[in-house]
């Protein structure tokens, strides 16, 4: 997950064109080989196909979820699910590789209260946005962490924590 130093992942109307400015690089296309299936909720999968990338899937290659509601049948080899809990679950059984919670914050969110989420990779942008909307919400539970990596590239900082 990409987050600003002041620790949110878009701004207060839901923006990500911040993060345009800068070059994960060599990063997070190092990131991207240790992946084969990513998971999003459902504004995260919307803003993708309506304001990121309207013409091309962005993660082609890549087994795809979205957790929602109301799931609208599968498109595109994209799976929709109204449990993704169980999803996870399952998936985590499979030989493979990593799974990637790619966003937003409302379903990491449920994520980590469950337990669910055993790895945080977070990249830290240099930019304050002042305001927006948290990757962390206040009440979450307490949760240790162990360093596993420290890189930085390009002026960004990538944090690779275990559980």
């Amino acid at each position: 997950m990409a987050v600003s130093l002041d620790g949110f992942i878009a701004d207060e109307n839901g923006g990500i064109d911040w993060l345009n400015k800068y070059d994960g690089g060599e990063m997070y296309e190092e990131f991207l080989r240790t992946v084969d299936t990513v998971v999003m909720g459902r504004r995260t999968y919307n803003q993708i196909i309506n304001e990121l990338s309207p013409d091309k899937w962005v993660y082609e290659g890549l087994k795809s979820y979205v957790a929602t509601k109301y799931p609208s049948g599968d498109k595109n080899g994209i799976e929709f699910t109204n449990d993704v809990f169980r999803l996870l679950k399952e998936l985590k059984k499979e030989d493979g590789k990593d799974i990637w919670i790619c966003g937003g914050a409302f379903t990491a969110e449920k994520l980590i209260k469950e337990g669910i989420i055993d790895r945080y990779h977070i990249t830290v942008i240099p930019i304050l946005l002042g305001n927006g909307i948290r990757l962390f919400k206040k009440g979450m539970p307490v949760c240790e962490l162990k360093l596993v990596s420290l890189k930085s590239q390009n002026g960004l900082c990538e944090l690779i924590y275990d559980i």
